[in-house]
């Protein structure tokens, strides 16, 4: 993704024996011009951690560890960035699904088409949470759209206004599109790479 002048990309590190090879959450936000800026790369990671922590703490297992957050700011070439580290786990007891499994939650923007919109991978799915065709139960589909909510609400309005969540772009041309609201869809997804890779080539049976 490219990060222009006055954005940056935020980076959330999952890890802990329910996610072996580790799960990132990614999107970009607007440093709003005119306004004042009270964090620095580091900073900034430190405050969205917590944001991102407590908004979805209820729904993360308690085998699933909150790492740390990255924050990188623009441009893409030479801008900083800074990390701040977390360690606190999450709060659910029910035994999670499988790593591959997730929560998809599209992030929507006041655009329309495919290249103005984004997406998340949420690793938070809980075995009970689903049935067999993959649909979250109800309960658990409100409290994680009420956890979206809380999020972007928090960085959009409750964090002295001077931060907008955005969706970033692969050229260098197109501007950053706001987020006006994430959608937690009621089938899971999956992300095959959460699982262990065995082997780099096919080998035959001796």
């Amino acid at each position: 993704m490219q990060i222009p002048v006055g954005y940056a990309q935020v980076n959330h590190f999952l890890g802990g024996t329910a996610l072996p090879r580790g799960a990132q959450n990614t999107y970009g936000v607007r440093l709003l011009a005119g306004k004042p800026l009270p964090y620095t790369p580091t900073s900034l990671a430190s405050f969205l951690g917590g944001v991102f922590r407590d908004a979805f703490a209820a729904s993360v297992p308690t085998n699933v560890t909150f790492v740390k957050t990255r924050v990188k700011f623009g441009p893409q070439e030479t801008g900083p960035f800074g990390e701040a580290p977390q360690g606190q786990t999450g709060q659910n007891n029910v035994a999670p699904d499988s790593p591959q499994v997730a929560v998809l939650v599209k992030k929507n923007t006041q655009f329309g088409g495919r290249k103005n919109a984004g997406r998340w991978f949420l690793p938070f799915v809980s075995e009970l949470g689903t049935n067999s065709g993959g649909i979250l139960t109800a309960n658990d589909l409100a409290g994680l759209q009420a956890a979206a909510n809380s999020f972007l609400t928090t960085v959009n309005n409750g964090s002295g206004t001077f931060l907008e969540m955005v969706v970033l772009h692969t050229d260098a041309v197109t501007e950053p599109s706001g987020v006006v609201s994430l959608s937690v869809e009621q089938q899971v997804a999956t992300q095959r790479r959460r699982l262990r890779k065995v082997g780099g080539r096919r080998r035959g049976i001796l």
